[in-house]
């Protein structure tokens, strides 16, 4: 009887070759929506606010004269301040917000019963109405 020759041991674990990262260039678009972002971080506008703005600047902002393109930004950063604002407020006043919607809810309420009352009546009225002659007066 032939003996089989010997299995080769494998490692328990595979080599993985690394391979090299791959220089990966950048479009002259990416490189300004990068600068975009850039220059809108340094005015204060955060990156989550920024990163639209940069996708819709970048295409055309090569054209853009420097002063053209400070103003531009300028007025985004502006922009992100009054929104900011916006959100800052709306976190404030949540309070009072829910407190008026309450409020709000219980006067929808009695409003609800109100008109159930005057539907009521005017039913009344109406029964009177055809009871009655017409010369007769309803007080």
């Amino acid at each position: 009887m032939r003996s089989k020759p010997p299995i080769p041991a494998r490692p328990l674990v595979q080599e993985q070759t690394i391979a090299e990262p791959a220089v990966r260039k950048s479009t002259p678009v990416e490189r300004h929506r990068e600068r975009i972002g850039a220059d809108l971080r340094r005015r204060g506008v955060a990156s989550e606010f920024s990163a639209s703005i940069c996708d819709r600047l970048a295409p055309f902002s090569e054209d853009l004269t420097p002063e053209l393109y400070d103003a531009v930004l300028s007025g985004v950063a502006m922009a992100y301040g009054v929104h900011r604002r916006g959100v800052e407020a709306s976190r404030e006043n949540g309070p009072n917000v829910r407190e008026v919607e309450r409020l709000m809810g219980g006067f929808v309420s009695e409003l609800r019963k109100l008109d159930e009352t005057l539907e009521t009546l005017a039913a009344y009225v109406t029964r009177l109405r055809t009871q009655t002659g017409p010369d007769d007066t309803l007080h």
